[in-house]
Parts: structure tokens; sequence; C-alpha cells
């Protein structure tokens, strides 16, 4: 999943490595089918590589991370539903029309992480509802969620070659402070085990954190992979409600 080294926090997003040939699971994760998950998707590059994560939101909207868009144009960016594993040639592959990112976003540390896609033609699908300020239970500390990815099995190591998941409990704001005195409690929210072993990390940026049916957190930033006392930062879904809305209207 998203992770990068506290050394490079100011200066390293969580984009994915070129895959190598074979991998073991994800941090603490799980094999996962994207087609019981049909909202969540693969972003592309132009040469066809897999990047970064997203959600379908609805069926012409996916909700990223910015730092995994960046300067890349709409034209060179493909949005991939359906794939399991993501050297295959299975599920649905969509051109992007446009893209948005967050006009406040300049580094992951400094939140503002989330960008929206706009798709060519639309994807059929069940969206996943992204959270707004009236699902504040969904941020409840201890809460179970859970998070997707195609990214490093470990920090460093390699990418996994299946759609992995696992669970990592929402972290309160106070302990997300003392581990990262930037963390941003109006534009961020955490999640992982207070021992670690269970996180996102490199390559998963842009993926989804869920509770329930609702979306509460993008794929962003941390401190190595699983670490103990470092859970995993996420950009906050419900503070950026009114933005989204017109984006997604």
């Amino acid at each position: 999943m998203r992770r990068i080294a506290a050394a490079l926090l100011a200066v390293l997003s969580l984009a994915a490595p070129t895959p190598p040939p074979s991998t073991p699971d994800i941090v603490g994760g799980t094999p996962a089918s994207a087609e019981s998950h049909p909202w969540l998707v693969g972003l592309l590059d132009v040469n066809g590589t897999f990047f970064c994560g997203g959600t379908l939101v609805s069926p012409l909207k996916v909700i990223t991370a910015a730092h995994c868009i960046g300067r890349k144009r709409p034209a060179d960016l493909k949005v991939v539903q359906g794939r399991t594993q993501m050297a295959g040639s299975s599920g649905r592959v969509l051109k992007v029309a446009s893209a948005w990112l967050h006009p406040a976003f300049r580094t992951v540390i400094e939140g503002d992480d989330i960008a929206v896609l706009t798709l060519a033609e639309p994807a059929f699908v069940i969206p996943l509802t992204p959270a707004t300020p009236q699902d504040a239970l969904a941020y409840w500390p201890g809460l179970p969620a859970t998070v997707f990815g195609w990214g490093r099995v470990f920090e460093s190591g390699p990418v996994s070659p299946v759609l992995l998941t696992v669970a990592v409990p929402v972290v309160d704001d106070l302990t997300c402070k003392a581990a990262y005195p930037v963390y941003n409690p109006q534009k961020m929210v955490c999640a992982g085990r207070p021992q670690g072993g269970a996180d996102a990390c490199q390559g998963d940026s842009g993926g989804p954190l869920v509770v329930g049916d609702r979306l509460i957190g993008v794929v962003s930033w941390g401190e190595g992979c699983g670490l103990p006392g470092k859970p995993g930062v996420y950009a906050r879904v419900a503070a950026y409600q009114p933005l989204l809305q017109q984006q997604l209207a």
C-alpha cells in the first residue's frame, strides 16, 4: 500500500514501481476479487502500466490522490475496472476525458491530496458513496476500515500481482498527531494497528479506505509500511464535500 520512508516524506509520493514477476502477500493483506469490488479501479499510464488506485463514485467519476495525477495529461491516462491480476488483460479499460486536482495541493504532507477523473465513457457499476460531514460516525476511532491495492507487500519489497485487502482500524487524531507532527485532522484521517503489520504501501496511492458503504479516505502517505506506531495517512474525503459535489455534478 502507500508508504514512504521518513527521510523522504517531504518529496516522495506513493506511486507504483514497475511490477516484478512474482510477489507474496501485501502488508498483512489477503487476496481479493476486483469483480466483487467493481467500484475499485487501477490507473494506467500511457504505456498501460499500473501506477495508482482509484474509486468509482459515479459511472463517470473516479476519486484518486492528487499526487498520483500531478502534471499527467488526461490523454495519457486510462482506468481499468474489474482486473484482479493487474498484469493480466481482464476487465474494462476506460479513457480519461479530464482531470481535476485540488487547487491547494502542493505536497502530500500538506494535505489536499485528492483528485477527480472524469471518464470518456461510463463504467457499468454501482459506485461507492463518498463520505460527507454527516458520516461522522464512519470516522469513529477504532472502527474497522478496509483498504485495497496492488502495491508493495512490504517496504521496498515487490508489488502484488493480485488485488489485496487488509483491515485497519480508524486511529484517533491525537495519536496521529503524535506519530506525525504535520498531521492535519481537518484534511487527513489515519488508520492502522498500534502494533503495525497491516497497512498501505507504495503503489496503493489513490486507493480507497472504506467503512461500510462509504469512501472515507484516499491513500496518501505515511512512514514505512506497517510499522508499529506509524499508521497510514489518508485524505479525509468528508472534508472535501463542497468541492467534490461540484466535480461530481
